[in-house]
């Protein structure tokens, strides 16, 4: 939890950096003094913020779509630091039947929510039900076969399930399933949990809401990893047990599994980082058009 709280860390005065600069500068340049700039300081420096955030995740997506291109060449990650490896996900022995779709998978990740009308207008998601599962599995590439001992965030197509036959296999599921209320983002040992694969398998099946609501009401959501399935895996390396692992310092850096072909990954990668470098640019056009106004207006 120590890079997650220094990472907190880092943010809070970030922001704060940001808006004192931001403040200098209005006194500097306009001349208007720090006790009247506090709050167009404080908004500036928020959205500053926002900006050098979406543009450290362009960054990032660009970053990592040069290692996914550079881990084709097959070489053998480096132990404790992270590692992007493309192959195929293959069970290392049987696998998981999905719940809706009654898939083989190696892996899956379910939702059932329904949209609640707020008294005032407009609606929110409540989710009843959510879960995941893994099953022991191997990474395989051109360097070799690598195990995958994290459980990770699956990025892959999402099936909203339409069919009287999937949602009779909903209702079945949830009547054979034992369902436990999710342990607080908060608590150590539910994190490690949460992210940790030690034996080779996960399951977690969450009930998030006690209220009663028909799977009528409700829309079915359901993520499926394929045996043989092309990926893209992103994460810690160790090489002891030859394999992805999560990061036992950080939970904030997730492992993750996208699926598809490098052509595919690398084109979502592409587009994300030129998505968030282009929010970033206009994030920062508003904040600095705000505060010129501001200034204008104020001196």
């Amino acid at each position: 939890m120590k890079g997650c709280a220094f990472k907190a860390l880092l943010s809070i005065l970030g922001l704060v950096a940001i808006a004192v600069a931001l403040s200098f500068g209005l006194d500097r340049f306009y001349g208007l003094a720090p006790r009247d700039t506090v709050l167009a300081s404080v908004l500036g420096g928020i959205g500053g913020w926002i900006a050098v955030n979406l543009l450290i995740s362009a960054i990032t997506a660009w970053r990592e779509r040069t290692e996914l291109i550079d881990g084709l060449g097959g070489q053998t990650p480096v132990d404790g630091r992270r590692a992007v490896l493309v192959g195929e996900l293959r069970p290392a022995g049987g696998t998981l039947v999905a719940p809706f779709s009654g898939s083989d998978s190696v892996a899956y990740a379910y939702e059932i929510y329904r949209m609640q009308r707020q008294p005032k207008g407009g609606s929110i998601k409540v989710t009843h039900y959510d879960g995941v599962a893994l099953v022991p599995s191997v990474i395989v590439t051109r360097a070799g076969s690598f195990v995958l001992a994290a459980v990770p965030e699956l990025e892959c197509e999402e099936t909203v399930v339409t069919s009287d036959a999937e949602r009779q296999r909903a209702a079945d599921f949830i009547a054979r399933t034992t369902f436990e209320m999710p342990t607080p983002v908060s608590a150590r040992p539910g994190i490690e949990r949460q992210w940790n694969d030690n034996d080779g398998s996960f399951r977690r099946d969450s009930r998030r809401v006690t209220d009663e609501a028909t799977l009528a009401e409700c829309t079915l959501t359901e993520k499926r990893i394929a045996p043989g399935a092309q990926v893209c895996v992103i994460g810690r390396y160790s090489a002891d047990r030859r394999a992805i692992v999560a990061d036992p310092n950080d939970w904030s850096k997730i492992t993750r599994l996208m699926t598809g072909n490098v052509e595919t990954v690398t084109a979502q990668l592409r587009a994300r980082a030129i998505g968030w470098l282009v929010a970033g640019v206009i994030v920062m056009a508003v904040v600095a058009g705000g505060l010129a106004a501001f200034a204008s207006s104020s001196s």
